[in-house]
């Protein structure tokens, strides 16, 4: 609804991997603008090519093993003079959280793996 008379936003896709994200989203018309959830693997984006103005992803990237991979997708979906608009965690976000993991990981396996 907030959507609604903006400038010619005349369809939003949301695209999530969780049915129980995509079932707190909106779907059929809001407003005047046609809202449609898919569920999918943000690593394969089934989305046509040069078919979308605008890709936003909110937090979603860091979770993605094959983050150039996707983004190359999404530079495919968009229009030549399209819009990504991304935000994700940073370099020194959760470092507590990454060094425990690694910490894990190489007592269970003997060394680390590049993620």
């Amino acid at each position: 609804e907030r959507l609604a008379g903006r400038g010619g936003v005349e369809r939003l896709i949301q695209i999530d991997s969780s049915k129980n994200m995509l079932s707190l989203c909106r779907s059929g018309m809001v407003g005047d603008i046609e809202a449609i959830r898919v569920q999918a693997d943000e690593e394969l984006l089934p989305l046509p090519d040069e078919s979308l103005d605008v890709i936003l992803s909110n937090l979603s990237l860091h979770w993605i093993n094959d983050v150039p991979g996707t983004l190359i997708q999404m530079r495919k979906a968009l229009r030549p003079d399209g819009l990504l608009l991304a935000s994700m965690l940073g370099g020194d976000t959760l470092y507590e959280m990454r060094h425990s993991m690694l910490m894990a990981e190489l007592e269970r396996e003997g060394g680390v793996s590049p993620r």
